[in-house]
């Protein structure tokens, strides 16, 4: 027997029953970004979104779909969530820049914007810092402004942007900056460019910094060379600094932030960033005072990679204990994550699961369980907080037959291509 949620004495069975009619448990899947590789529509995705909508939706885009494809892609499912009644998708894609392959050093390096056909081409985010000497910040907003107006017109309100990461070995190209300084009024004026773009949010990565990092994420794990907090403090400096700006202008659901899937030993010796709780809890929530949404990179990524399905569910359910609130998950991941999630909230996990989950995060089950319901509802709560200020939906009610998103950027364009052949950029 246990004490039911008016005070009653309910039996076991009772308070599963109560559960399953509770609404955070309909929300569950809300802590999920689900990987759409193909940008088509999929019949399961739509049935998802009706039945147990996900978070968002992030695409890979390996078949190089237009404007055009995406608009449609994103209208469908738009207009699923609207006649079901559910709250809006977070849209979501890999649009750092770097549809301009050249680099400052004469190279040419494809860069991470997921889609380009009927998109403006942004050039690599190191052209951003190394204009900063000549003309401020104007090239950071123009490219800020163009991103967020052009992907918004397709639907696209939670595109992974410009990374904070000091511009070192990876990220040479990728970084804006090895100056943290320069790095943190470039992040602003694009945060300021979405901010402005009603219903967008800007999300960077990949905290807590993986400038200063050997290796790649992508293939195993990465260790942060830092040895203390001041060695560190060089790569919080950006996120710092946007946190503290957005939270004094009250612009939180403009602005997210990736987590990393590196190691930093001098804050957390034992545990990746993507289930730390010093890292994510500690350090980002109470140091940091950040109040927005923490996502976590692709959690198919270097040892996971490897994982089962069954031990994906291990992490994920840690991670999310850790602090993390949204969750990129691939397709084939998404119903055993919602079952588990559910199993969890339920009470109902095999014993073995418990006493795994209970060993390995040092605490009862009862008390792993409890700390479950109430993150879960921190994190749902976030989410749906960033999709009512998204643009609720694209407009469901007349499809364009015809778009273009560069219709919308032109003086923008004009403006960054010239900034670009000032500075000697061949295009």
């Amino acid at each position: 027997m246990s004490i039911g949620p008016s005070g009653y004495y309910a039996s076991d069975s009772q308070q599963n029953l109560n559960r399953k009619n509770d609404p955070l448990r309909k929300q569950i899947a809300t802590v999920f970004l689900v990987e759409h590789f193909n940008a088509k529509i999929f019949d399961s995705m739509k049935k998802a979104i009706k039945e147990h909508p996900p978070g968002g939706i992030v695409y890979w885009n390996p078949d190089g779909t237009t404007a055009q494809g995406l608009y449609d892609l994103n209208f469908e499912y738009s207009k699923t969530a609207s006649e079901a009644g559910q709250l809006p998708i977070l849209f979501s894609t890999d649009y750092e820049g770097g549809g301009l392959a050249s680099t400052r050093t004469g190279k040419t390096i494809p860069g991470i914007q997921r889609f380009t056909k009927g998109f403006t081409r942004l050039a690599h985010a190191e052209w951003l810092g190394r204009s900063m000497a000549t003309y401020g910040t104007k090239l950071c907003r123009l490219h800020g402004e163009i991103m967020a107006k052009e992907l918004s017109v397709v639907g696209i309100n939670y595109p992974l942007a410009t990374t904070s990461d000091l511009g070192f070995g990876l990220f040479a190209n990728r970084g804006i900056s090895r100056d943290s300084q320069k790095i943190s009024k470039c992040i602003i004026e694009m945060i300021n460019a979405f901010s402005d773009e009603k219903g967008m949010t800007f999300v960077t990565k990949h905290f807590p910094g993986l400038g200063e990092t050997s290796g790649d994420t992508h293939e195993g794990t990465v260790i942060s060379k830092a040895r203390s907090m001041d060695d560190l403090k060089k790569s919080l400096s950006p996120y710092i600094a946007s946190i503290d700006y957005v939270n004094k202008l009250g612009l939180e659901n403009s602005y997210s932030i990736l987590a990393s899937h590196a190691k930093f030993e001098v804050i957390d010796p034992m545990n990746i960033t993507t289930i730390s709780k010093p890292i994510l809890h500690d350090l980002l929530r109470e140091k940091l005072n950040f109040r927005g949404v923490v996502l976590s990179d692709a959690m198919w990524m270097g040892d996971y990679g490897h994982y089962s399905t069954s031990e994906l569910m291990i992490v994920y359910f840690k991670s999310l204990l850790a602090g993390m609130d949204l969750l990129m998950i691939s397709g084939k991941t998404f119903s055993p994550a919602i079952k588990f999630f559910r199993d969890a909230y339920d009470n109902t996990l095999p014993e073995e699961q418990k006493e795994r989950l209970a060993r390995e995060l040092d605490m009862e089950w009862a008390q792993v369980h409890q700390r479950f319901i109430d993150r879960l509802q921190v994190s749902v709560e976030r989410i749906n907080s960033l999709k009512k200020n998204t643009s609720f939906y694209l407009d469901n009610r007349i499809k364009k037959s015809s778009i273009n998103p560069q219709e919308s950027t032109r003086a923008q364009t004009e403006e960054h291509y010239k900034i670009l052949k000032e500075m000697g950029m061949p295009i």
